[in-house]
């Protein structure tokens, strides 16, 4: 992953830690599909009609 950031990131395996967009803003690729990560720790489904 850190010898390819720019991929890494567009795959959701890694999330920015500068700019403007949030933890809760980004999804993120898990074994269970991409997901919304919250800042209580909690996880929600992300879907792809949300970016519509």
């Amino acid at each position: 992953m850190h010898a390819h950031p720019a991929e890494a990131y567009d795959a959701g395996w890694m999330v920015r830690r500068l700019g403007t967009a949030t933890c809760e803003d980004v999804p993120v690729l898990t074994p269970h599909g991409l997901v919304r990560l919250s800042l209580d720790g909690t996880t929600t489904p992300y879907s792809q009609k949300e970016t519509a």
